[in-house]
């Protein structure tokens, strides 16, 4: 009774490095655009990219555990950041990878801070 109410199969691949590269880029560009109300700007290195990447993969939920993995390990913390009055409007913060903690970290770009 159940297979006569399928209308066809999907074959879906899974998600490779490069598609989940992608996705992370998508997602990082919609924090910028809400960042860039306050004229902050927001640069990942490739570690932290990556990082985001593999964190917010899963072999059976394939991208769905990103944005969760992106607002706990870099928004939030960069919120806090900003609360403590670390970043100024206008800034340019650079988003590393602190690989002896397994996390993010958020440090001034001042060259390119006091260059706009």
């Amino acid at each position: 009774e159940f297979l006569n109410r399928l209308d066809e199969i999907l074959l879906f691949r899974r998600l490779s490095r490069d598609d989940m590269g992608q996705i992370v880029t998508i997602q990082l560009d919609r924090l910028q655009t809400r960042l860039a109300e306050r004229g902050l700007t927001i640069q990942l290195s490739a570690e932290a990219t990556d990082w985001l990447a593999t964190k917010g993969y899963d072999v059976q939920f394939g991208a769905r555990p990103l944005q969760r993995v992106i607002k706990t390990k870099l928004q939030n913390p960069l919120a806090e950041a900003l609360l403590q009055g670390d970043f100024a409007d206008g800034d340019v913060i650079i988003v590393g990878l602190d690989k002896t903690d397994d996390k993010l970290v958020f440090s001034l770009d001042t060259a390119l801070a006091t260059a706009s």
